[in-house]
């Protein structure tokens, strides 16, 4: 038989790893939580112009329809975009600062200009998981460590 001392400390300790796993739970709560994702959401809500895919400066000039745009909807979990020939629109979930975005759908017309930036535009976003860093009203796109696309912040 155990010493009341020794049902004591087994008890203790007990005690100690329930807490460890309900600070462990709470804190990962607190991360997922919809206050702390709409600090993240709050951050990307809204019109962005892309001004740099995969180290091509775009020129607004070059585009004959629209320039390519990302605009996040962060209630529905939906951007809608336009590659600078195509509009799109494409799922996404936020999670601290990763954005997860699904495959894209996208309307199908043939363009001859900037195909090379369409395309970047369109394959840099489907199905991937990116790193978002936002400063001075830019937000910096990397797949791993590569930037992958830089846009810029629209003010309606």
């Amino acid at each position: 038989p155990h010493s009341a001392a020794h049902s004591k400390v087994h008890q203790d300790y007990i005690d100690e790893k329930e807490k460890e796993i309900n600070d462990k739970n709470s804190s990962e709560e607190l991360e997922n939580s919809p206050s702390n994702m709409g600090k993240y959401n709050a951050k990307i809500e809204g019109l962005w112009l892309v001004i740099e895919v995969n180290d091509n400066v775009i020129d607004p000039h070059s585009f004959k329809f629209k320039r390519p745009s990302l605009d996040f909807n962060t209630s529905k979990q939906i951007a809608v975009g336009h590659d600078g020939c195509n509009s799109f629109n494409i799922s996404f979930k936020v999670s601290e600062n990763t954005i997860s975005f699904d495959q894209m759908l996208s309307t199908l017309m043939a363009c001859n200009e900037n195909v090379e930036i369409t395309d970047a535009v369109r394959k840099s976003l489907s199905g991937k998981n990116l790193t978002f860093k936002i400063e001075n009203s830019k937000m910096f796109l990397t797949d791993g460590n590569i930037e992958v696309m830089t846009l810029l912040q629209q003010n309606y």
